[in-house]
């Protein structure tokens, strides 16, 4: 298999469907340097993509770029302190394996993010499909968006925009 490699300027001309934002490195310990660039590039191709899917702390990259204002997200619950840094206009949703908001798909960890991309698959493509892939990883599916341990574990709680 070939994933392939694009620089900002060769994407810029791909329609991108879905969009999806990995993982920034935590920031508490190795913050990510958000180039101008990088978010230039989220801002330009989001309303051109059907999907957004942000896994783990890359919700960190589509918030810093503005793409979640006002929208619902979830991020990695160890990473949690720094969800309304880099979003101070996301409703971070704490108790959440994964969050939809329209065509914006995020993700907790990166286990949900499987989860999560298992959940759009079922979506989109039928849940037969997400069954069938989830067996050929051999991955126990957790269908169910609010399952969530994790959010208890690090005792967290939903972070909302100040008015």
């Amino acid at each position: 298999m070939h994933i392939p490699f694009f620089t900002f300027a060769f994407a810029a001309g791909v329609a991108l469907n879905p969009f999806l934002a990995s993982c920034a490195e935590n920031s508490k310990h190795h913050p990510h340097p958000f180039f101008d660039e990088h978010l230039a590039f989220i801002r330009e191709q989001f309303p051109k993509v059907r999907y957004l899917i942000t896994v783990c702390t890359g919700a960190f990259i589509a918030a810093r770029s503005g793409v979640l204002d006002d929208r619902n997200a979830t991020t990695n619950k160890h990473a949690w302190a720094d969800a309304p840094v880099y979003g101070p206009k996301v409703k971070w949703i704490a108790h959440a394996r994964w969050v939809v908001d329209g065509k914006v798909w995020s993700s907790a960890g990166v286990s949900a993010g499987i989860d999560a991309v298992l959940g759009w698959i079922a979506e989109v493509y039928g849940v037969d499909i997400a069954e069938g892939l989830a067996l050929d990883m051999e991955y126990e599916r957790h269908a169910d968006p609010s399952w969530d341990p994790f959010a208890e574990y690090y005792n967290i709680t939903d972070h909302f925009p100040s008015l």
